[in-house]
């Protein structure tokens, strides 16, 4: 009878070390899914939806400042007499209620004088300051009223962006002078 007690106890350490193995597994799972978590979280990266576009990009957080910022100065800078509907109806999309108001009465006086106008970034003069959410750039602006070459001058380009909903909202533009 004494055996048949000394069996049900060397079972019952059997079950306690298997018992014993299971849970120091189950720990190092759950301490490698929280490292893999840590990661993701840390290493994000952003993806990028551009309206009318057939598919997304992901870059990271400079580079997508700096990429959105390159779409709103192509569609704000770059224009003609006849694209400014196009360009326009694009960017309401990302840009604040208050800027569109400005950005129409703007492009009637466009579309009134027949006005068109190139920006030509200088590469490398690029800058984001991340603690005030502005990118500029600096560049070469032309503009012409029909054919004539009514200004040519050296200017940067100022975008004040916010970060809404995966994507940038565009707040403010302005040029500044550069010497």
């Amino acid at each position: 009878m004494g055996s048949k007690y000394i069996e049900l106890w060397e079972n019952l350490k059997e079950k306690n070390r298997t018992l014993v193995i299971v849970i120091v597994l189950l720990i190092s799972v759950i301490f490698i899914l929280l490292q893999g978590i840590i990661y993701l979280a840390t290493h994000k990266r952003i993806t990028l939806y551009v309206p009318g576009a057939p598919y997304a990009i992901s870059v990271p957080g400079y580079e997508f400042a700096i990429w959105w910022a390159r779409y709103f100065v192509s569609l704000l800078a770059n224009f003609n007499y006849e694209t400014i509907d196009g360009n326009l109806a694009v960017l309401n999309e990302v840009i604040d209620p208050e800027l569109k108001k400005e950005l129409l009465k703007q492009a009637a006086k466009i579309k009134k004088n027949r006005i068109s106008q190139a920006f030509y970034i200088i590469e490398g003069s690029w800058e984001v300051n991340r603690k005030e959410k502005i990118v500029s750039v600096k560049g070469i602006k032309k503009v012409w009223i029909g054919d004539k070459l009514v200004e040519e001058s050296k200017k940067k380009l100022v975008l004040k962006l916010r970060f809404e909903g995966g994507r940038f909202i565009l707040e403010e533009w302005r040029y500044e002078d550069t010497i």
